[in-house]
Parts: C-alpha cells; sequence; structure tokens
C-alpha cells in the first residue's frame, strides 16, 4: 500500500472524502485540521512526499476565508492549526543576511591630496531561503506537537492565574475594614491623601498586608469611603479620603 493510500485510509476512512463530491459546508462540520490538510493535498494533487509549505500555508488560508465567506463557523481547532502553520512557514523559511557588496577602491591620481576613503554605511540585504519542503506525515507530526504545546501552555496560564480564595469571617472583615479606615484618617495630610507604600511599611509579611490593608481598602473604595488612583502601572496608589474627611 502507497504512503497516500495509508494515510488516508487512517486518517480520512470515517469521513469518505471525495474531492469531486466534496461538500464543504458538510465537512467542515466533522472534519479536524487534519481530515482538512489531507483534503487539500489530495484536491490539489500534491505529492505527500515533498510539500511546498508556502503553497501550503497558502492554501489552507484560502480555504479558511472561503469558510468564512460562506457563512460557516470555523472550527477553533482549524484556526489555531492556521496560526501554527504561519508559525512554522516563518520558521521553515528563515532570512539570512547577505552581505552588500563593497565598491572597489578607486585609483589615485599622481600628486593629488591624498583622500580618505569614504566609509560606507552597513547595508544588510536579506534573502529567503528556497521554501523547504517536507512530507506530509512530517507536516502534520509537527502540527500535532504543537497543538499538544500550546493547550500544555494555555493549562498552565490558567492554573497561574486562579484565584485565591482568602476565607475570612465576615466580623473579621469589618473590624479589619473600621481599624484601616482609622489609621487612614490618622496619618492622611491636610489635603485627606496618603500613599499605599505608607501603609504597606506597616507590614513585613505580603499575605498579611493583603489580608489587613489591601482587601479593606478596596471595601472602603467600594462604600466610597476612599478613592484610588494609580498614575502609573505599577506605582504607588494614591488614597485620597472623601468627603474632606482628613486628619484635620
Amino acid at each position: 500500500m502507497t504512503f497516500w493510500a495509508t494515510l488516508m485510509q487512517s486518517e480520512s476512512e470515517m469521513l469518505d472524502i471525495d474531492a469531486k463530491k466534496f461538500n464543504l459546508e458538510e465537512f467542515v462540520k466533522n472534519a479536524t485540521w487534519r481530515e482538512l490538510l489531507i483534503h487539500l493535498v489530495e484536491s490539489n494533487k500534491l505529492d505527500p512526499w515533498d510539500i511546498d509549505i508556502s503553497a501550503m500555508v497558502r492554501t489552507y488560508l484560502d480555504l479558511i476565508k472561503k469558510i468564512k465567506i460562506m457563512n460557516l463557523a470555523v472550527p477553533a481547532n482549524m484556526i489555531l492549526a492556521a496560526s501554527i502553520l504561519l508559525k512554522l512557514k516563518s520558521n521553515t523559511i528563515p532570512l539570512l543576511e547577505e552581505e552588500a557588496p563593497q565598491e572597489q577602491d578607486q585609483e589615485q591620481e599622481p600628486g593629488a591630496p591624498r583622500q580618505l576613503p569614504e566609509v560606507a554605511q552597513l547595508v544588510t540585504r536579506f534573502r529567503q531561503q528556497v521554501p523547504r519542503k517536507i512530507s506530509l506525515s512530517e507536516l502534520l507530526d509537527a502540527l500535532d506537537k504543537s497543538m499538544k504545546m500550546e493547550q500544555e501552555k494555555a493549562t498552565r496560564i490558567s492554573f497561574n492565574n486562579r484565584v485565591i480564595d482568602f476565607p475570612i469571617e465576615k466580623e473579621d472583615i469589618d473590624a479589619k475594614i473600621a481599624e484601616l479606615y482609622e489609621v487612614i484618617k490618622a496619618t492622611a495630610d491636610r489635603e485627606g491623601m496618603l500613599l499605599f507604600s505608607s501603609l504597606s511599611a506597616r507590614y513585613s509579611d505580603p499575605q498579611v498586608l493583603i489580608m489587613n490593608a489591601f482587601v479593606p481598602l478596596l471595601y472602603l473604595a467600594h462604600d466610597r469611603k476612599v478613592t484610588l488612583m494609580q498614575e502609573i502601572f505599577f506605582g504607588d496608589i494614591i488614597i485620597t479620603l472623601i468627603n474632606d474627611q482628613n486628619a484635620g
């Protein structure tokens, strides 16, 4: 059995892909990026052993555009595959630096004042390599690995950004809010302002700082007893008492 026959049997047998009777709408409902690539190779009569990455990516993106024009829902896996294909294309066809040709030295006339040679600007020229061709099997494997890496990355980001639940009793937080409010009124300047850093200096433990200052401060802002302002990202927070409730 040939490479193409084996690949088509293992990947697309269940979809019964026929290029002559191809129904894009039905295909999109059931197929994945893998079956789509196989269909493109078959319908365009490409050599599965020798695929031009640039041509393959262009054909794939054209079909995705066609699906969108038909107002069909493009499966997320096909969209992700399109993004990965573009990355694979850019990694497969690197730009190589090519030095600019140097000008030949001109002969100087006898007796003429010596002229210093001009320093030519550094010019970097680029040329593209001939697009690398790979087999369909290699392309599918590369895409499959990249898809798994993207999924693992998304899982790590989701885990790292999980919300930390601090178990706080209502009586506890009410007392902390009242305590912090009194501290703010006592330490604010004549304009009723102070910096959050002046409050954080009271706490050496970051978790205690969050529990005793930051969280109660958010409640105070929510209750409109103070306003919070940050002029620059990651800069200090300016706390302002509302209704002129300053230190006096």
